[in-house]
């Protein structure tokens, strides 16, 4: 275990190579809150502390959000995003196109399976006119698992993009931008939840958000994006 036990590491058979053993580092759940005042000093100090200890480049950074708290318009709001900017989204991500491909596909048909599944319109319709908001947002959405965004578990939305990095600003950034999303999503309505540059104003007005912002803004790329976020990357 790591930081008095609030990371903890489990073996990955899927991570192999040069004779070594995989270990995937989980967390316990936290707020966002928890998450910007916590240090995570052991975590990023394992490659000095650990012989060989190395993170694999093709592995990611998974970010579960918790979808009790999420409403089924929100977490629509965040897939369609997502699928919208996916451009954006693959910078911001760091992973190669061909792991992205393999792991965690952006999809043009997931938002719509989210809608159709977690709308208040979808229960009342298949439930004889009763509305039960409390199930219908955890209700399970598609059959592939391997999504930028991951519907099919029951309590959380699973955020798969990220690569896996041991640098502090990356990592941070990459939890800053689920947040960012899920944030968006609750603020925003259904006339400018596609407005990138309202979204970018939100980001950099809450003071929230200042590894993503940095980072966006330090890579060469940056400036472009932020001006024409439906640029397209071949992913």
């Amino acid at each position: 275990t790591l930081e008095g036990g609030f990371l903890f590491c489990v073996h990955d058979s899927s991570i192999t190579g040069n004779g070594r053993v995989g270990v995937e580092i989980v967390s316990h759940p936290m707020t966002f809150e928890f998450f910007t005042s916590y240090g995570f000093d052991e975590l990023f100090k394992l490659r000095g502390l650990i012989l060989g200890w190395d993170v694999s480049k093709s592995c990611g950074v998974h970010v579960h959000l918790n979808r009790s708290t999420m409403s089924g318009l929100n977490q629509y709001k965040i897939a369609k995003f997502l699928n919208e900017f996916s451009g954006f989204a693959f910078k911001v991500s760091q992973r190669k196109a061909r792991d992205l491909r393999q792991w965690a596909k952006f999809s043009n048909n997931i938002a719509s399976l989210v809608s159709e599944t977690l709308t208040s319109k979808y229960r009342y319709d298949r439930n004889n006119g009763t509305t039960d908001f409390a199930s219908l947002k955890t209700l399970s959405v598609g059959d592939d698992r391997y999504l930028a965004t991951n519907f099919r578990n029951n309590q959380t939305l699973e955020l798969r993009l990220f690569r896996s990095s041991l640098n502090e600003e990356s990592f941070r950034k990459n939890i800053e931008f689920a947040e960012s999303l899920r944030e968006w999503a609750k603020v925003s309505d259904l006339t400018n939840f596609l407005n990138f540059k309202k979204y970018w104003s939100h980001v950099e007005e809450s003071g929230k958000f200042e590894n993503l912002v940095s980072w966006v803004k330090s890579q060469t790329w940056g400036d472009s994006w932020l001006r024409f976020p439906k640029q397209r990357c071949e992913i």
